[in-house]
């Protein structure tokens, strides 16, 4: 069986965010080539274990895999407190 090496990932296709931790992302890559990046975020300044409640989806999006990435401003969804899931959203996943 031949050996399998993981090659070096250009710095460009990592996705940063001095402000939050980045979790579970996602990507898909529509008809007109575009990839865009589904990941569940929180503030940083909360600390690592705070992604239980203030949790959210936000997007990216790049011309490649490979970035560069650029964030879009607001998150996917933005449930207003007392709803159900509002305390928590997390794991994006594409269903077909």
């Amino acid at each position: 069986m031949p050996e399998l090496r993981l090659l070096p990932v250009p710095r460009t296709a990592v996705f940063r965010d001095e402000n939050y931790y980045i979790w579970c992302g996602s990507m898909i890559r529509t008809d007109d080539g575009t990839c865009h990046l589904f990941y569940s975020r929180w503030p940083r300044k909360l600390g690592h274990y705070a992604w239980v409640t203030p949790s959210e989806i936000a997007h990216a999006v790049a011309d490649s895999p490979d970035g560069p990435w650029k964030q879009l401003d607001k998150p996917v969804v933005d449930v207003p407190p007392g709803f159900h899931d509002a305390l928590m959203t997390s794991n994006p996943v594409e269903i077909r």
